[in-house]
């Protein structure tokens, strides 16, 4: 592979370019620092590049292609070359039949940190392309969301007045900044402009859910409230137990529901005198009404409250309780789909941890909650993201903690896994047929949901809750690190295509400029659930076979468009994940499968998919490919 250096003129000006050339094989990685010592800037460290060209190349550990394209310098093209055969490059930058370019070889999730290059602009990253592609062929791109303080290059007016996000009194300044970075226009909540809209940040109701189209999409599910309730989500997990066993799913502090559970709750109360309980409301939030009992006496048994058994012996910080924050995203129910981010928070209460019932009273130590604990005069918060200081720390801060104190970290995060897919699963039952009579687009939501975790003295984690809408506030370091790069990945993840109202001479115009085969709109049969006969008939067949070999290697033989369109979104969906990490389904999320409520055909298939393809997503997705080439997907 031989890369030449030209000289072209844009606007008068003379710049330097790196072009490939198809003659004779010299040896390339000296051949390309030859060529590039000439240009304007010399050989630039690929190290100062995130991210690549405008086509659809991506990160892979044996390839990179970066580009930087300078306001008035040089457009500079520099591979990372390893010992591959210039073989696999031509194939890497083969047409396909379609007009595109075919997908690396060396597939691999926590993958694609794609194109955009950057040059400053006001102190700000300023990124040059707008979307991703897709891995396959005859599918949209993506919209690409971009960190709050860079920007993608502006785009046409007749572009950007479709691509509205709608604001309202609910949506967190860090994602009004990533979609207004990322090019987004924000529009008020305007009942007239109810149709236009691409993306919100909102708690709809299940009506609202049925008003929404096909096109747009909200950060929360219909039917939510059974995990973000705690009445609810404690009658999810107590019919698990009843079920499959406190080895299982006793991984919740045991609750009572009041009134209903008054008599229940004074025999439990006699058998454990000297216990003290934590008294929540169910639906509150940020410490509100929350404290803790010891005397009978103190409960208000007449009013709707939780009581739950308080976890006496809690893990310590400097003599401090904490609890963490673990943020969870869910793109699917069904089938299930879900991730979880590497990073989050740790709260620490501000009063040192005594278990002396004379204190119970005091909500800065029993209580580690932020909106609490920073009334408190103690509480401080650490100027550095990567010190251990202060009352509030990332997740990676604690880890290094634990590590240090001999704690078996690996085992834990797995155990805390464990926990997020077992409640999804438990509340699986009540937010399930909610959502399948709500929607009718796979494409209209997906959710971030706040886990909080108890750390016992022995190091067993306890879930005590799940937020339905955690809190988005920035105003620290910590905040500003963590759930910044939260949100971009997460809108990545999620998928954002432009909606199908722009004009066919814009599409062209912008098909030509971001050099884009194919549609450029989202394609309602992607995400539509209308099922053909065959479709239903394959999926009440498969459904009924109990045993997992019964299905494992043939529910993948005869793919229907259905199934196809399932797997493109997955497969798509694992070329972002960044820091997030694919709790399920995985290879190992059968075993997982029993405690549905009833099997479900899309965790068969993508189980099997898992199974066949997880260990070498290479094969899955250039089976997937071949498919899309063919428009297999887009049949009804």
């Amino acid at each position: 592979m031989l890369y030449k250096l030209q000289s072209i003129s844009i606007d008068g000006n003379t710049k330097s370019t790196v072009r490939r050339s198809r003659s004779a094989p010299v040896n390339r990685r000296t051949s390309i620092k030859k060529l590039l010592s000439n240009s304007e800037d010399g050989l630039q460290d690929v190290g100062d590049f995130e991210v690549i060209d405008e086509r659809n190349y991506f990160r892979s550990e044996s390839r990179l292609i970066c580009a930087s394209r300078r306001t008035s310098k040089s457009l500079i093209l520099v591979q990372r070359l390893t010992n591959e055969d210039s073989d696999q490059d031509d194939e890497f930058f083969a047409n396909t039949e379609d007009g595109g370019y075919h997908q690396p070889l060396t597939i691999e999730p926590v993958v694609r940190s794609e194109l955009k290059t950057t040059v400053a602009v006001a102190g700000r990253k300023k990124f040059k392309f707008p979307f991703r592609r897709s891995l396959f062929s005859h599918v949209p791109p993506y919209i690409f969301f971009h960190c709050d303080n860079c920007t993608c290059s502006p785009l046409p007016k007749s572009v950007s007045k479709h691509m509205k996000w709608r604001l309202n009194p609910c949506t967190p300044q860090i994602v009004r900044r990533i979609v207004e970075a990322s090019g987004f226009r924000v529009v008020s909540c305007d009942p007239r402009d109810s149709d236009s809209w691409c993306g919100n940040w909102d708690h709809l109701f299940p009506k609202n859910h049925e008003r929404l189209r096909w096109y747009q999409k909200v950060n929360h599910f219909p039917g939510t409230n059974k995990l973000g309730h705690k009445d609810q989500l404690w009658a999810s997990i107590s019919e698990m137990i009843k079920k499959f066993g406190k080895r299982h799913f006793g991984f919740m502090p045991l609750s009572f529901v009041l009134p209903r559970d008054k008599r229940r709750l004074m025999v439990t109360w006699k058998r454990n005198d000297g216990t003290k309980w934590i008294i929540k409301p169910p639906s509150s939030a940020r410490g509100t009404g929350v404290h803790v009992v010891h005397q009978w006496w103190e409960v208000p048994v007449n009013s709707y409250l939780v009581v739950q058994r308080y976890l006496a012996k809690p893990r310590l910080i400097d003599g401090a309780k904490f609890d963490l924050r673990i943020y969870v995203l869910v793109t699917s129910f069904d089938p299930l789909r879900a991730y979880l981010y590497s990073d989050g928070l740790v709260r620490i209460a501000t009063t040192k941890y005594d278990q002396d019932a004379k204190h119970h009273k005091n909500r800065f130590m029993h209580l580690t909650n932020t909106s609490v604990n920073k009334y408190s005069k103690a509480y401080q918060l650490s100027p550095n993201v990567n010190t251990a200081t202060g009352h509030l720390w990332s997740l990676k801060s604690l880890w290094s903690l634990l590590e240090r104190e001999s704690v078996n970290v690996p085992k834990l995060w797995s155990e805390m896994k464990d926990i997020v897919v077992k409640t999804l699963i438990a509340t699986d039952g009540a937010v399930g047929p909610v959502i399948q009579r709500t929607l009718t687009s796979r494409y209209t939501c997906f959710e971030l949901f706040g886990f909080d975790i108890l750390i016992e003295e022995n190091c067993r984690p306890w879930l005590l809750e799940v937020n339905t809408a955690p809190s988005l506030h920035t105003d620290s370091a910590v905040h500003k690190a963590v759930k910044g790069p939260l949100i971009r990945t997460l809108f990545n993840i999620a998928g954002f295509q432009l909606n199908p109202g722009v004009p066919e001479s814009v599409l062209k115009e912008l098909s030509s400029r971001y050099d884009l085969a194919g549609s450029v709109c989202q394609n309602f049969h992607l995400s539509d659930k209308t099922l053909t006969h065959q479709a239903t008939r394959k999926q009440f067949n498969y459904i009924y076979r109990n045993s997992r070999d019964e299905y494992l290697d043939t529910i993948l033989q005869d793919l229907t468009s259905d199934d196809i369109r399932n797997l493109i979104t997955f497969e798509d969906e694992l070329t972002q994940l960044e820091l997030f990490e694919k709790i399920f389904p995985t290879n190992q999320s059968h075993k997982y499968l029993k405690y549905f409520t009833k099997p479900k055909y899309y965790d068969m298939l993508l189980d099997a998919w898992e199974h066949h393809y997880g260990s070498c997503r290479t094969l899955g997705v250039r089976r997937l490919q071949d498919m899309c080439r063919e428009k297999r997907h887009l049949m009804p």
